[in-house]
């Protein structure tokens, strides 16, 4: 049983109610993500912590170990987990306004880097990558330097000269198998018992794509409606697209319609990204939609649409090498008509 002190990591009191532990873990989900300048293992564990609580036969036993070992752990909820403020720089871009630069810029995510440099009045609609962000920022002489100070314990791995960072979400109803199938392509192995995924899992793969070193960043969203408000914040910016659902449950297949709605309502256009139309568990007695309904529905919409089984690895390589070769060939054509 985990001794993390688990309410302090996410800011409650011990005799938080259910509904008080789910707003404090989407708080700080939504502050210590990894796209939004958090760290990993951070995010890990936060998302540890709300499992443990938020299950109440495992909260209970959690307790009982704080009562064996004098814990203190939830009894002051201020000392949550608490984002750590960085040393920021000022600078002045034109028009005089005031702009503040982290001093440690590496956490940054694209998005943040694109908006600090629109408010430093700098160019960057030529930069398609984060290491080319990072360096038109660190360009600005006297502002950022270039070694910084690890601020967690576990820093992410650093990012590979001239790679190309490209964002992937899995999105479909609970239990199609989204997680499976990432893990069984990254992992090669396969998770009989099913674990929902908490909110947003996200992960790093470092690969090469058609000879260009590739990092792509993973970000699986968890398919139950509790989560919406923190899913919402993770369609934008990305390049790929795997909508799942299971061939042997029509009504997974009909909520594709209501996850197309909800991409495109917060603010991803699926007609200019790379969209796999994912059929999983063929290898599941009970079909209920068969290949050319699939097929026939992803087509219509100018998708691709494959058929995987997660658990014996049929079609799963398939399935991510021709999305990521994809998204690749289009990164390089829309940066060679920009530079055109």
């Amino acid at each position: 049983m985990d001794s993390s002190n688990l309410y302090d990591q996410l800011g409650v009191a011990r005799n938080a109610t259910q509904e008080e532990i789910k707003k404090a873990y989407k708080r700080n989900a939504l502050t210590h993500h990894p796209d939004k300048g958090g760290d990993e293992e951070a995010f890990k564990s936060l998302s540890r912590a709300f499992e443990t609580l938020s299950d109440t036969n495992r909260r209970y036993n959690y307790d009982l170990q704080l009562e064996r070992m004098g814990s203190r752990d939830g009894m002051n909820p201020r000392s949550g987990n608490e984002r750590k403020q960085t040393k920021k720089t000022a600078s002045v871009p034109p028009g005089g306004s005031v702009t503040e630069i982290p001093s440690n810029v590496d956490t940054l995510s694209v998005r943040e880097l694109r908006n600090l440099l629109t408010q430093l009045g700098i160019r960057h609609d030529d930069c398609f990558e984060k290491g080319e962000l990072l360096e038109r920022v660190r360009g600005r002489r006297g502002t950022v330097p270039r070694q910084q100070t690890a601020q967690a314990s576990q820093p992410p791995p650093p990012l590979q000269p001239d790679a190309i960072l490209i964002k992937v979400l899995s999105i479909g109803d609970p239990e199609c198998g989204k997680s499976c199938l990432i893990k069984r392509y990254c992992e090669g192995r396969f998770v009989q018992r099913y674990i929902a995924t908490i909110g947003v899992d996200y992960g790093v793969k470092k690969m090469t794509v058609q000879g260009r070193k590739t990092h792509v960043n993973f970000f699986d969203l968890s398919g139950q409606n509790d989560y919406a408000e923190i899913r919402a914040e993770f369609f934008k910016e990305s390049q790929g697209v795997l909508m799942v659902f299971e061939v042997n449950d029509r009504k997974t297949f009909a909520g594709l319609t209501r996850w197309e709605r909800e991409a495109k309502s917060n603010g991803l256009d699926l007609a200019s990204v790379q969209v796999v139309v994912c059929g999983n568990k063929t290898d599941l007695p009970g079909r209920e939609v068969n290949t050319s309904e699939g097929n026939k529905w992803a087509s219509s919409r100018g998708y691709q649409y494959v058929e995987t089984s997660a658990n014996s690895g049929d079609g799963v390589s398939e399935v991510f090498d021709g999305l990521f070769a994809r998204v690749i060939s289009q990164f390089l054509a829309d940066k060679q008509r920009v530079l055109s």
